[in-house]
């Protein structure tokens, strides 16, 4: 269910922080193309991004990652710039942005994340999804997902998929799917 007006908004962060937000965050800073991907599954986009990173791959954001402002570097953030958007919310990972939590929290909520593997990751669209008030469009991207992957686990499993599975055929007919092999 999508967080109504009034509601609290809040999730802990990796560094064990609980962020608390009186209203789902609209303005949005990245410093993770993890970020960027949550926010695209939940239907929202980040104000301020890396100046250099994934959402300007056409398979992100294309050409709306234009409309993102440049943020800095990943290892040294434009401060200033970042104060400038004005954000409701900063998204990172815990490492190496721990060591600029103070000035970002001064600035914005920080979510800070960490871990790695299908469970955290679905974890942190979950968080992000309480702090924005996107429960809804997550679990629905999540039930998507669970779809695809036991629809793969089907074919990958079924008996007369076994020669096109250990030969490669059918990683390529997924991966390629134009190419017939």
């Amino acid at each position: 269910m999508t967080a109504t007006t009034g509601e609290l908004y809040r999730a802990t962060d990796a560094t064990g922080t609980e962020i608390r937000l009186n209203q789902p965050a609209e303005r949005i800073v990245c410093f993770t193309a993890t970020g960027i991907d949550i926010l695209a599954e939940l239907g929202l986009a980040s104000v301020g991004y890396l100046s250099q990173g994934i959402a300007d791959y056409p398979e992100s954001y294309g050409d709306r990652a234009q409309q993102f402002t440049a943020i800095g570097f990943w290892m040294l953030p434009n401060l200033k710039t970042i104060r400038q958007l004005q954000p409701d919310l900063i998204l990172g990972w815990r490492f190496p942005y721990r060591f600029y939590q103070h000035w970002l929290r001064q600035m914005a909520p920080t979510y800070l994340m960490s871990g790695s593997g299908y469970n955290p990751a679905l974890a942190r669209l979950r968080d992000v999804a309480q702090l924005t008030g996107r429960i809804t469009e997550a679990e629905t991207a999540i039930q998507q997902l669970e779809s695809q992957l036991q629809t793969y686990r089907t074919i990958i499993y079924s008996p007369s998929q076994k020669d096109r599975v250990n030969d490669g055929r059918l990683y390529a007919e997924f991966a390629f799917p134009s190419i017939h092999c």
